[in-house]
């Protein structure tokens, strides 16, 4: 499920999207693990992740 979407231009005008995910199984939210991602078109892939927020010592 998505929690937040941020579209944002760069100083090149260049659209970016940042988006934060939570998982959801059968209609039911968790807020762990918390995922963040990265969208521009120019990138290979184009979505990227960023960070996974979660409880373990290295998150």
């Amino acid at each position: 499920m998505i929690t937040s979407l941020f579209p944002y231009q760069d100083r090149h005008h260049r659209l970016h999207i940042f988006v934060s995910l939570i998982p959801s199984v059968h209609d039911t939210r968790y807020i762990i693990p918390l995922k963040f991602w990265h969208w521009f078109p120019e990138n290979s892939p184009p979505w990227s992740r960023i960070h996974r927020a979660g409880c373990q010592p290295e998150n």
